[in-house]
């Protein structure tokens, strides 16, 4: 994962602005080329289940294009748990993961600029789930470091 996301879950942000990478030859995706800005990327990593908790059925939107934006509806915010027989979690380490609603097939899995009228500016990594569609998830894995 070689986006702006994984360059702040390591601890590489430099203070510019990232580039979300281009889809590899002859692939398509809607994100592709979307600047970041670098205060986007260390904006998420400070954002934790319980800023999200009081948000769910607000609206978020995610910037899909440079001209287009969605809006997601915050479903629910859930804990996730370390597998069995993994090491420990480091202390104060969380995973959980967001559920979003919205149109069917508006927002291709990638990493997005979103905003959220009280949580501010940020970047998701979202992904489609479900069948039917009009369902989108991210997840937040900082259990480990």
């Amino acid at each position: 994962m070689a986006t702006a996301a994984a360059a702040a879950a390591v601890g590489a942000c430099t203070g510019r602005a990232h580039k979300a990478l281009a889809p590899a030859k002859g692939k398509t995706r809607a994100g592709a080329g979307t600047l970041f800005r670098a205060a986007d990327v260390r904006r998420t990593a400070q954002l934790d289940r319980a800023a999200f908790d009081p948000h769910v059925g607000s609206t978020f939107a995610v910037q899909v294009s440079p001209r287009d934006t969605v809006a997601l509806s915050l479903a629910t915010v859930a804990p996730l748990t370390a597998p069995a027989r993994s090491r420990p979690p480091v202390k104060g380490g969380e995973a959980f993961s967001l559920a979003f609603t919205g149109p069917v097939k508006a927002v291709p899995q990638g990493s997005y600029p979103v905003q959220h009228a009280e949580l501010g500016h940020f970047e998701l990594f979202l992904a489609p789930v479900g069948r039917g569609g009009g369902d989108y998830e991210a997840v937040f894995n900082r259990l480990w470091r």
